[in-house]
């Protein structure tokens, strides 16, 4: 049964019509997304040392003070496993298509050393960025097909490596915040269930279906590949506890990740079907990006249409 409801946004988009929605409707958890990109690192380590900017500090305070919970969803792994390290343990980086080891994305999978260090600096975000609900969402790079080829990584399938890096960032939540869990974000080349590591004890899943067909509900045939995935994954890791991670309003990649915004056209009876499909599976959350969603929209389209996704009169 879906018991929360979410949005994810940029930091510097959280306005005063997003506070009205989120009080007066069903939404009980406000997403932080810093924007992406190769540098959206840079991002996540200012908005960690300098917080939001003052209205939206007032505006997070507000919204917590109701019990709206607070998540950050962030892809932080050059923050995790600082880049400059290279140099002197290159062994700590993935071995890339070209038998090279490569500081560009992610990491070796199978470096003990480096797990830790993971796991080390995990915590330290977890403490400068604690999430109100326990739960974090510390992510890989945001690439397809950046994983480590060396001999012991080339045993583990992409899901394998993945879960095993998420896995050393529980463990340096858990030290931040003793009831934290951390996702297992199923996204592009991790959306299929590990089949070599197991879960440690307080990682949880986060659906992601970058790959569907965002013009056909979950249950058409267009998307049976990802309704597989979702289903495996729901029983791999169970959905329980799990969160759904979606894009019916991200106006971000609706508008190509370019600015102007387009105008946004969600798709009420598509987000009825889709969350149809994942309370039957049994998750107990579900949110979706709704970033370029901004002040700077409403300049030009007015208050944005959520397409029936926030509830009223809750």
């Amino acid at each position: 049964m879906i018991l929360h409801k979410g949005v994810v946004v940029h930091p510097d988009e959280i306005t005063q019509t997003w506070k009205k929605v989120i009080l007066g409707s069903d939404i009980d958890i406000l997403g932080i997304h810093p924007v992406g990109g190769g540098d959206s690192h840079e991002r996540v380590r200012e908005l960690a040392e300098h917080g939001f900017e003052a209205s939206a500090a007032e505006t997070v305070r507000e919204l917590m003070s109701h019990g709206v919970g607070l998540e950050y969803e962030l892809h932080v792994m050059s923050l995790l496993l600082p880049r400059e390290l290279f140099g002197a343990h290159p062994e700590y980086f993935r071995l890339d298509e070209n038998g090279g080891r490569n500081a560009d994305y992610n990491c070796c999978a199978s470096n003990k050393d480096a797990l830790e260090i993971i796991s080390q600096n995990a915590c330290e975000l977890a403490k400068k960025l604690p999430s109100s609900t326990h739960r974090y969402c510390f992510w890989l790079d945001d690439v397809r097909d950046k994983c480590c080829r060396c001999p012991e990584c080339s045993r583990l399938s992409a899901s394998d490596q993945a879960l095993a890096v998420y896995n050393a960032v529980q463990r340096g939540v858990r030290r931040a915040d003793i009831q934290g869990r951390q996702s297992y974000l199923a996204y592009c080349g991790a959306s299929e269930p590990p089949s070599s590591v197991e879960p440690e004890d307080g990682v949880y899943l986060e659906y992601a279906p970058f790959d569907r067909d965002f013009r056909k509900p979950m249950s058409c045939s267009e998307n049976a590949p990802s309704a597989r995935n979702a289903r495996e994954l729901a029983a791999f890791f169970g959905a329980k506890d799990g969160k759904v991670l979606e894009y019916w309003l991200d106006n971000s990649m609706f508008s190509g990740w370019q600015k102007p915004p387009k105008k946004l056209n969600a798709d009420p009876e598509l987000i009825r079907r889709d969350l149809e499909f994942y309370d039957a599976l049994g998750f107990g959350a579900v949110t979706t990006f709704a970033c370029y969603l901004g002040a700077d929209y409403e300049e030009l389209w007015g208050e944005p249409d959520l397409g029936g996704y926030a509830v009223f009169d809750k």
